[in-house]
């Protein structure tokens, strides 16, 4: 799935001015990686209205709703523990 026209509207309302906050969810294993950090702070670099970048930590509900459907989670639960959510890097954002 692209993230194109995420990235057109994010562009078209900072042209109309719009203040913009940045959430980005992160999920271990998917998108927890140095260059999905750098690509994140290159888009917020690209704008000239965000007021905030929140990352948003994995929330373990969703393992134990795989689970009550029976479905093998994606995310395996020992690795939240093994491997913690890293900081981004606050020197990738230059505001």
């Amino acid at each position: 799935m692209s993230n194109k026209p995420i990235i057109e509207n994010l562009l078209s309302i900072d042209s109309a001015g719009a203040h913009i906050e940045l959430r980005c969810p992160l999920t271990p294993e998917r998108n927890t990686r140095e260059d999905y950090y750098r690509g994140i702070a290159a888009l917020a670099n690209r704008l000239t209205n965000v007021v905030s970048i929140t990352l948003l930590p994995y929330h373990p509900l969703g393992i134990a709703k795989c689970k009550n459907f029976g479905y093998d989670s994606p995310i395996h639960e020992a690795s939240l523990w093994i491997n913690p959510m890293p900081k981004m890097r606050r020197d990738l954002y230059k505001p």
